[in-house]
């Protein structure tokens, strides 16, 4: 069969032996290169800190006055992966101080001195650091702890004392306006005339009544005294006008002049004593019309001038309600800022005092378990066993190409 290799393994083992020299000196070579290149590296340090997930029994509830239970934490992957975040990160950057750390970006560093795990307990995360000092690792290691916590409780159960600070800023200002509103107010009571100006409108409102009344009066009686021309109509002109009509036309009179003057509101009715019916001189006709169309005449002169009293105090009327109208506005509107910038800064107080009990460390969820001590010894550089498996990975080349 021509496709059968036929393979001598005496040979090959003889040309390997002929070449072992050759394979142990470049072995040894390979291995002192590696045990130098590891024993010259920089040393390092490592410092450890533990964070726990605990979430507080109890928080204060501001409605019921009751404490309220937390019904979920965040989980401990959460809190590892906020651990390896940019914004905590980069404040344990700024606090690194090493010579290479104008070359190394904030990748780096995290890359290659931090490191965030789960602990075997799911309660558990451990953060380790790896610095050229044991100051630094030290130092490094109880600050990322430190950012870790007080980010987490503070996203995840708003535990911030400086929450408050926002507070405090808009008490400062909302004091300031309600001082304001209180003084404009009180500066509006001090010059208020809205009872000197309730006053005057009840008086005109008065007169303009008493004035209306008059006018209607003079109406009603105007069409009473030209009931009387029509009632002699059909009489002669030198006939005479029965006593009856006489005593009517001046009851009318009386009824008129009888009221009081609504300049003299108050004033005593004047006490007239009619004249008995057959006392009264005979009338004729012609005499009879011509005194009653002029007594009409005069009532409808009277009329006119009462109804331009009513305008002048119409308008007048209206002048003062508006005036009681814009200062009745203006009182509301200063009562409505007083009041409410008095709720905001009461309720800015009490919300200022909830934050802060609520956001004190007793509430807190995500807690330093165990903070890292002062590393004494360096790190392993482990060169005996670099150098090993450099060893046996050479040899094991070596031994193929050959």
């Amino acid at each position: 069969m021509d496709d059968v290799i036929d393979i001598d393994m005496r040979k090959i083992i003889t040309d390997l032996l002929a070449g072992w020299k050759w394979i142990a000196a470049f072995t040894l070579l390979a291995g002192i290169a590696v045990f130098l290149f590891s024993y010259l590296q920089p040393r390092f340090y490592s410092a450890t800190t533990l964070v726990a997930v605990t979430p507080p029994r109890y928080l204060p509830s501001f409605e019921n006055q009751n404490a309220r239970v937390i019904a979920a934490s965040p989980t401990n992957k959460a809190i590892v992966d906020l651990a390896m975040s940019d914004d905590v990160v980069r404040g344990v950057y700024q606090d690194w101080k090493s010579s290479t750390q104008a070359s190394a970006t904030l990748g780096q560093f995290r890359q290659d001195y931090l490191k965030a795990a789960v602990g075997g307990d799911p309660a558990i995360v451990i953060l380790s650091v790896r610095a050229e000092t044991p100051d630094t690792a030290f130092t490094l290691a109880n600050d990322w702890a430190q950012a870790t916590v007080t980010s987490a409780n503070r996203l995840f159960y708003a535990t911030d004392a400086g929450l408050t600070t926002g507070f405090e800023v808009q008490i400062a200002r909302i004091e300031q306006d309600l001082q304001a509103s209180e003084q404009a107010l009180s500066d509006f009571e001090s010059r208020d005339q809205i009872s000197i100006l309730n006053n005057e409108l009840t008086s005109l409102l008065a007169q303009q009544a008493d004035w209306l009344n008059k006018k209607s009066l003079i109406v009603n009686s105007i069409r009473d005294a030209a009931g009387f021309i029509a009632q002699v109509e059909g009489l002669g002109e030198d006939t005479p006008v029965p006593a009856s009509m006489q005593t009517n036309f001046m009851v009318l009179q009386l009824k008129v002049y009888n009221d009081p003057n609504p300049s003299q509101a108050g004033a005593a009715p004047l006490q007239i004593q009619l004249p008995a019916t057959d006392g009264l001189q005979p009338l004729a006709k012609a005499d009879f019309v011509i005194l009653v169309q002029g007594w009409i005449d005069n009532l409808n002169g009277q009329s006119e001038e009462i109804q331009a009293s009513v305008d002048q105090l119409s308008g007048q009327i209206t002048s003062l309600q508006q005036q009681i109208q814009d200062q009745k506005n203006e009182k509301a509107r200063l009562t409505l800022d007083y009041e409410k910038f008095q709720e905001t800064y009461a309720a800015l107080i009490q919300k200022n005092e909830e934050v802060k009990i609520s956001s004190s460390d007793l509430y807190a969820s995500i807690q330093i378990a165990s903070s890292a001590s002062l590393p004494e010894k360096p790190d392993a550089r482990n060169t005996v066993r670099n150098t090993g498996m450099r060893w046996l990975w050479d040899s094991s080349c070596r031994l193929a190409l050959f």
